[in-house]
């Protein structure tokens, strides 16, 4: 399993060989494990949408992802990560992985479909996918489940024909909005779209699960027997406890242990004040017995983990807590 290297190099590497410059061995190889979170991605040019900004070597020498080349296989001055990569990382990483869950990532849309339906086009891409998997002998279940994109927001009651659309391809399983918006933002954020502006830290109130359209769909969900997923930051964790106490008919998860910022004007408030904001806010998520959390995500650069060592505290410290 490949881990963060150990000094910084002069110029740039190839991904892959960025990859291998520090691996370590599975403890359970034999363990038994479904991967409920990966995505895959093509994006020419600038790379995947929503990257962090770059950022300088890190204290333990980790170079920066920025001084990463996604080149040879993984594809010429794109970001390209498909199937065959994500399978050659499960082969490498020596662990025993069965399965796997595909999270939307808007990829693979069909710009050619209807308004609204142009999100079926990545679950499609991910359905192919796993059976492509399947028909080259390959015994890991891949995409035996996926969490779609679909816009409650934008089409409320509506969205029940884009719901049976995604419920062609089998690994459909549920839905994937995330939040990440109501937050402190850095001096002169600006947001493209013009719902939220920010001038200097200010905080950023943008409220989607309260929107009368969203409050409309969201029932279609339980009707199909659908799972809601939601990626959000820690501050904005109480908008989705709220929605999971409006609608305790429907199974929730929650990504990433609801993030704990570390970046950006986080960084300057520090680890503890931060702990002890999400500690509250995911102690009262846990007392809604319709929601589950993935324990996962928590060596991403936006929760400042960009050493070893603070990957390691990061994650004994927040996973010991959801599990208690």
């Amino acid at each position: 399993m490949a881990l963060a290297p150990v000094f910084s190099p002069p110029g740039p590497l190839d991904l892959d060989e960025w990859l291998s410059l520090l691996t370590e061995e599975a403890l359970d190889p034999d363990l038994p494990i479904i991967d409920c979170h990966h995505h895959l991605w093509d994006t020419p040019g600038a790379g995947r949408p929503g990257s962090a900004p770059p950022r300088e070597p890190t204290p333990d020498g980790l170079p920066p992802l920025s001084q990463v080349v996604w080149g040879g296989a993984r594809g010429q001055g794109s970001k390209r990560y498909m199937a065959e990569d994500f399978l050659a990382d499960v082969k490498a990483s020596g662990h025993n992985i069965v399965a796997t869950v595909y999270a939307q990532c808007h990829h693979f849309y069909d710009m050619d479909a209807p308004p609204g339906f142009d999100v079926v086009g990545e679950t499609r891409a991910a359905q192919e996918a796993a059976d492509a998997c399947a028909a080259s002998g390959e015994s890991i279940r891949l995409h035996a489940g996926m969490f779609a994109d679909l816009d409650l927001r934008g089409l409320g009651a509506s969205a029940e024909a884009v719901i049976l659309a995604h419920k062609r391809y089998k690994c459909f399983r549920g839905i994937r909005n995330n939040l990440h918006g109501c937050c402190i933002m850095e001096d002169g954020f600006d947001d493209p779209s013009g719902e939220i502006t920010s001038a200097g830290h200010a905080v950023l109130v943008r409220r989607p699960f309260e929107d009368p359209t969203f409050l409309q769909g969201f029932p279609l969900l339980a009707k199909h027997e659908l799972l809601f997923e939601c990626a959000c930051w820690h501050n904005e964790t109480p908008q989705l406890t709220a929605l999971a106490r409006q609608f305790p008919e429907q199974s929730i998860v929650c990504d990433h242990v609801s993030t704990p910022l570390g970046w950006g004007p986080f960084s300057s408030l520090g680890a503890s004040a931060v702990f002890e904001e999400w500690k509250v806010n995911m102690t009262e998520l846990a007392g809604c017995p319709n929601v589950m959390v993935k324990l996962s995500g928590l060596t991403m650069p936006s929760t400042g983990a960009f050493t070893r060592a603070r990957c390691r505290c990061t994650v004994k410290q927040q996973n010991t807590r959801c599990l208690d």
